[in-house]
C-alpha cells in the first residue's frame, strides 16, 4: 500500500482477540528521504507533515 509519505520507526505487530495487526508510523523528520535538497525534483510538492499511524489486519488463518 502507498502511504502518505515515508515511514518512521519500526513497524508494531499486535493482536487483539483473534485478529492479527502490523501498525506503521509515518511522518516527516527522522531519516526522511524527503528532506532531500528541492533542486533535486522542484516539481514534486510533497506534504507539509503526514504524520499518522497506519494499521493493517492480516487475514485470517484457514
Amino acid at each position: 500500500m502507498r502511504l502518505a509519505t515515508s515511514v518512521q520507526g519500526f513497524r508494531v505487530s499486535f493482536s487483539v482477540g483473534s485478529k492479527q495487526y502490523i501498525a506503521v508510523s509515518t511522518g516527516l523528520g527522522g531519516g526522511s528521504p524527503r528532506n532531500g535538497p528541492q533542486t533535486i525534483s522542484p516539481d514534486i510538492h510533497h506534504p507539509l507533515n503526514g504524520n499518522a499511524l497506519y494499521v493493517f489486519t492480516l487475514p485470517d488463518r484457514q
